[in-house]
């Protein structure tokens, strides 16, 4: 992975810290890559912020996708665990829903992630069921996202326009299959949040 120029130079933060205790290299594993980033992203924030720099408001516009890009990932991770587990049959999976007197309503991604083990079961760990491939996806579908939504396309890009269009949808597509009917916005809270 290239290194992100606003945290270039930033000491380890702790989450790398106990990644390498640990020996689990970021590298290797896609879901702890985009933790990672979130991490040093919050870190550069935090310093620009303290010695009052402009480079914050970059920052934060960047921490601001790095998180709706997390968001996402983990949703498709706490996904992927179910579908393991339930599989496997080695243990009940974590429920996407509670019901209301409205009916089944969606938790939000850190509601699912509270209610399972702090520890993920062999075999059917996050961090091993998510891949590179469905990150990239993910953040291919926040950068057409992000384009349509601030691009005036005049009418002789009408044709490019329609072409971002039809590839959002079909990546849409692809991650409803994963629990991901919604994509997260950066700077907003988790879609199925209250």
């Amino acid at each position: 992975p290239t290194e992100n120029p606003l945290t270039a130079g930033l000491p380890p933060t702790k989450l790398e810290q106990s990644l390498l205790k640990a020996r689990l290299d970021p590298a290797r594993f896609p879901l702890l890559q985009v933790r990672v980033d979130v991490a040093r992203l919050e870190a550069a924030l935090k310093d620009f912020e303290g010695r009052g720099l402009t480079k914050a408001r970059e920052a934060e516009a960047a921490l601001a996708e790095a998180k709706a890009l997390l968001l996402d990932v983990e949703r498709i991770g706490m996904h992927r665990m179910n579908v393991c587990l339930s599989r496997s049959g080695r243990a009940t999976p974590t429920r996407n829903y509670r019901m209301t007197p409205a009916g089944p309503v969606r938790l939000s991604t850190q509601e699912m992630i509270a209610q399972s083990s702090l520890i993920d079961p062999d075999g059917c760990a996050r961090i091993e069921l998510v891949d590179a491939a469905i990150v990239a996806r993910l953040k291919r579908a926040h950068s057409l996202q992000e384009t349509l939504e601030h691009t005036n396309f005049p009418y002789h890009r009408v044709a490019e326009q329609r072409a971002l269009e039809d590839e959002l949808k079909a990546l849409k597509k692809q991650l409803a299959a994963e629990d991901l009917p919604v994509i997260a916005l950066p700077g907003a809270q988790d879609p199925y949040g209250r």
